[in-house]
């Protein structure tokens, strides 16, 4: 029942937090693409405790540089089997940022005694730009529940064209990017017509798949032993990839596949265009991460 609720939670929040992206996971605009919750002091930890003290971290999105501000309140959900999550009584955090910022985090604490859910509700505005809302629950664990870990993807391997495609150490150029040094954490590819797109592949850990106990309903509810499956959301700030999300489900199968179609080269400025990706990481039960890497495309 609790991978239900997340699973259920996840679909609100990728419908309220931007993941309704068209087809091709293009980034036109500022896009709030999730929420990351880390337990104060073990940031790994997706799901806080009673009591316990825990962040909001943001992945927030856009083609240009954009500060954002937010305003959001923090309840305890109440009982719901189906439908949109609603507040079991009133929030027990109000959260406002001061002023607009690049990478806006709040921190807040769990009631004691506690909810099993937390509703998260509220809107984040990006300059110059509408506000979106954004509606996502996660859970609350018992005290004795083994602590569910966030994927990590900061240490995977990602190539594009069977290139390693590393972590850049300097923000890459915005623009003029052709006279940038062609490295692995820059990678520069020539435009290509529809017919010869580029392979993106990142892999994905055993490890970040963790075992646990699901609820099966059959002809009556059985606990079985499962692990999870890491669902990846791809995106790119130009081009076009073939889909918006890869499942990993089978560590014989844990490498992420995706073609993506460059730019028209009409489309191009004559000194290179700087695309951006981004990774998503989701585990199924509240545990995501996420990765960013860019490259130059040249006429």
């Amino acid at each position: 029942m609790k991978k239900l609720a997340c699973l259920l939670c996840q679909l609100l929040c990728l419908s309220a937090c931007g993941e309704d992206l068209p087809s091709g996971a293009l980034l036109e605009r500022p896009r709030v693409l999730g929420v990351r919750v880390e337990v104060e002091g073990e940031p790994q930890r997706a799901a806080p405790r009673a009591g316990e003290t825990f962040e909001l971290r943001w992945l927030l999105a856009a083609p240009e540089p954009v500060e954002w501000s937010a305003a959001l309140v923090l309840c305890g959900a109440a009982p719901n089997q189906t439908g949109v999550p609603s507040c079991a009584g009133a929030p027990f955090a109000t959260l406002a940022t001061d002023a607009p910022t690049a990478t806006p985090t709040f921190t807040a604490r769990v009631p004691d005694p506690a909810p099993e859910q937390i509703v998260l509700i509220g809107t984040l505005t990006a300059e110059a730009h509408e506000p979106e809302t954004v509606l996502f629950v996660f859970p609350v664990a018992a005290q004795d529940d083994p602590p569910n870990q966030h994927p990590t993807l900061g240490d995977e391997r990602i190539t594009i064209d069977d290139r390693p495609w590393n972590v850049p150490e300097t923000p890459p150029p915005s623009t003029g990017c052709a006279s940038a040094p062609d490295t692995d954490a820059f990678p520069h590819v020539a435009a290509r017509d529809e017919e010869s797109p580029s392979l993106v592949e990142l892999s994905i850990a055993p490890e970040d798949r963790e075992p646990y106990r699901e609820i099966v309903f059959g002809e009556g509810p059985t606990v079985v032993d499962a692990r999870e499956e890491i669902t990846v959301s791809h995106i790119a700030s130009g081009g076009r990839l073939a889909r918006l999300q890869s499942i990993v489900f089978d560590d014989d199968a844990s490498r992420v596949r995706v073609e993506w179609q460059h730019p028209s080269s009409d489309t191009l400025p004559n000194d290179g265009l700087t695309v951006s990706f981004i990774f998503v990481a989701r585990d199924g039960r509240g545990g995501m991460d996420w990765v960013e890497r860019s490259l130059c495309v040249t006429p």
